[in-house]
């Protein structure tokens, strides 16, 4: 009997009917009031929290027992009527816990990636939430490749669980889950962000940029809805680089990623059917004008082609009836006027940063461990106040 029960929970998972013992029979079980607020945030009813309860408790630790490996269980709805059409399980027998049951929530969406739309997962035993989504097995193969190469890194955020459907060209991915949601969407709701918080979120998107740079990775969509962020312990807020999808190997540079991202040197060369032609540039440094660009928002909300200016060039492409990446050359040719630095003047993340977004390669910044050793020294290291003595304890009593 167990064999033909596990023949057919293994057919199920290729999308063939669940077994008899899956359907619903007893009544839904009770389920306390902190869970409920959980599976709510998660935009679960009470009902919904409660079947998902009954699948678990009464069928997939049944599973284990059986020796069922680690696989999806697929859609129950579409046979048993056990669970809403927005829900699926995934159980992980291989766990180090035992036992995972990963419920995933389709209808609470929390971001989007360069391949995937992502969204809310909940690990049933110990209430752990992730980011998950599906893709096609060539890029979801890459991507993980990619997160094991820096499994360690705790400035990247850490991919948990990957599954692979047979036959269906189809992975997918469970990834930790920052609740503070993405820089870009952090600003725009019009929370502010102090000279500290500039300060380290520079730092972690520097030390993560080290972390793939070591590993001879590139990755290639630098912008701040890549950028999530958490509170440390300390309660400060801190980030962690996300959507690795665009991510390869340093050597022979291809571009892709947000056209606005893209170095002086890229336009020189553009267009260029051929993307060998591309090749001669150098990968480390088309990153450090991206992460110049990224830090140039942080310090002055807005990038180094400002949005507006951006509008233009579109509407103005678009006038002419060229393409609007040709719009962007004319107006690196023509308009752009690189930042003077002084080499005299105090260090600081805003010299860095215009260090970073000078014209030629050869005038940045040597590399990204350089300018995390800077940006760390920068933070231990403030510039002094500037104003007489008078002037800060005036500045001081009135704070107090």
């Amino acid at each position: 009997m167990n064999s033909d029960i596990l023949r057919e929970v293994g057919l199920r998972s290729y999308g063939i009917s669940m077994p008899s013992f899956f359907r619903m029979t007893s009544p839904l079980p009770e389920v306390s009031e902190d869970r409920l607020r959980v599976f709510a945030s998660h935009g679960m009813s009470e009902i919904t929290a409660r079947q998902v309860t009954k699948v678990v408790t009464e069928n997939l630790v049944l599973m284990k027992e059986l020796g069922v490996p680690q696989q999806y269980v697929e859609k129950y709805m579409r046979t048993t009527g056990n669970l809403p059409r927005d829900l699926f399980c995934a159980l992980n027998c291989e766990s180090p816990t035992g036992l995972d049951v990963i419920i995933q929530c389709d209808n609470c969406h929390v971001g989007k990636g360069t391949f995937m739309t992502y969204v809310k997962a909940l690990e049933y035993f110990s209430l752990t939430t992730y980011a998950t989504s599906t893709t096609d097995e060539e890029s979801g193969s890459n991507l993980a490749n990619v997160h094991k190469l820096v499994e360690k890194s705790p400035h990247i955020v850490r991919l948990h669980y990957v599954h692979t459907f047979p036959f269906r060209n189809k992975m997918a991915l469970w990834f930790e889950y920052l609740e503070l949601g993405d820089l870009e969407e952090w600003r725009a709701s019009g929370k502010p962000l102090s000279e500290r918080d500039v300060q380290h979120i520079s730092l972690d998107v520097a030390s993560a940029l080290v972390d793939l740079h070591n590993h001879r990775v590139i990755q290639k969509d630098l912008k701040p809805p890549n950028v999530l962020l958490y509170y440390d312990e300390g309660g400060h807020l801190r980030a962690k680089l996300a959507d690795l999808g665009l991510a390869e190997a340093s050597e022979g540079y291809e571009p892709s990623g947000s056209p606005r991202g893209l170095p002086p040197e890229f336009w020189a060369l553009y267009p260029q059917s051929d993307f060998v032609k591309y090749h001669v540039l150098d990968s480390y440094k088309v990153e450090i004008w991206a992460f110049g660009d990224l830090v140039h928002w942080l310090l002055k909300n807005d990038y180094f082609i400002p949005d507006d200016r951006l509008g233009e060039i579109v509407r103005e492409s678009n006038e002419k009836g060229i393409p609007c990446f040709q719009g962007l050359k004319l107006e690196f040719e023509w308009h752009v006027r690189y930042p003077e630095v002084n080499s005299t003047e105090p260090e600081s993340l805003d010299k860095l940063m215009r260090q970073m977004l000078q014209e030629h390669p050869e005038d940045r910044p040597q590399s990204m461990n350089v300018i995390r050793s800077r940006i760390a020294k920068i933070i231990k290291n403030p510039l002094p106040v500037k104003g007489s003595v008078a002037e800060m304890r005036d500045r001081f009593e009135l704070l107090s």
